[in-house]
């Protein structure tokens, strides 16, 4: 391993083969290498005329927008599986790799000569990676053609491979859409995973996902109203029998709870019993209580039980 200064300018950017650990708070980066300099060279190493980034590239974009001419790095004697495991292995321990650079770690442990069973348990065992990902070069190669924003919010909130097997089985229309979802608001995690699942099973049932493209975040609209709205109209999408029963109840709810009386529906509609109940005060009059009663008309309860059946 040796140390030399390289210019900025003779460093490929671009080529992102070897960058496997989520992109870092470039803002907060700058301002501490404004402050105290490189204080972990990046590691490259010469690939033709330019110089290819190892690790670093956060370091790296960091110079770049402070101007730097110049930064010092490491350049290893060879860049082999054992070298990029234990790259893997440390940014594994600081939390700065996410299911895209494990992804992408496949894809580079597997372009080696000889790559076998010893390498793919290293990456199970220190990293997690289960063994169907290891061997499914489609699902590797998936991942990595996702629209840039949805693998970076993929990496930041840590999605678990389950979800993204859902997700990049839609077609690339609706991972575009949903790229901008998450890169112009955000979302919730639990909101993320929810909605992947219902969109997976109403793709699976129908063969395509409606009304993908009328979902378009608002600048003055804030994320949990938009979430809100879009979960609210998969969800019923997916669930229109039970959307339609919710409808219903709320509705006959809010009829009620207006003449005194509260009704709560067993879980999902699923059983025989229905809980309908009035409050009364200590100081009414019994006149007064049996008149809220007479208010329940046998209609109302009908529409009640109608929701059981």
């Amino acid at each position: 391993m040796k140390v030399v200064s390289v210019k900025l300018s003779d460093i490929d950017v671009r080529d992102t083969f070897y960058k496997i650990s989520r992109w870092g708070d470039n803002e907060r980066l700058v301002r501490s290498i404004a402050r105290s300099g490189v204080l972990r060279p990046p590691l490259m190493h010469k690939k033709g005329k330019t110089w290819q980034i190892i690790s670093g590239f956060n370091r790296v974009n960091a110079a770049k927008t402070l101007g730097m001419l110049h930064i010092t790095v490491m350049v290893p004697d060879s860049v082999d599986r054992d070298l990029v495991l234990s790259l893997a292995a440390e940014k594994e321990y600081h939390h700065e790799i996410g299911p895209v650079g494990k992804a992408r770690l496949v894809k580079i442990i597997n372009s080696f000569r000889g790559t076998g069973s010893i390498d793919h348990e290293r990456l199970t065992h220190s990293l997690g990676i289960p063994l169907s990902v290891l061997h499914d070069d489609e699902f590797i190669d998936r991942v990595l053609s996702l629209p840039h924003a949805l693998g970076v919010y993929i990496d930041e909130k840590n999605i678990n491979f389950k979800i993204i097997k859902k997700l990049i089985s839609m077609p690339d229309g609706v991972l575009e859409r949903i790229s901008g979802w998450v890169s112009s608001q955000g979302m919730k995690v639990n909101i993320f995973r929810n909605l992947i699942d219902i969109l997976d099973d109403i793709y699976r049932r129908d063969g395509h996902i409606p009304a993908i493209d009328e979902f378009v975040p608002q600048e003055d609209e804030s994320r949990r109203d938009f979430e809100q709205e879009l979960y609210r109209y998969y969800f019923t999408v997916r669930f229109p029998r039970y959307s339609r029963l919710m409808n219903k109840a709320e509705a006959i709810r809010a009829e009620l709870l207006s003449k005194g009386f509260t009704v709560d529906f067993p879980v999902s509609f699923e059983g025989n019993t229905v809980s309908l109940s009035f409050s009364m005060q200590a100081g009414e009059r019994s006149n007064d209580i049996v008149r809220k009663i007479a208010t329940l008309d046998s209609d109302t309860v009908e529409r009640v039980l109608e929701l059981m059946r």
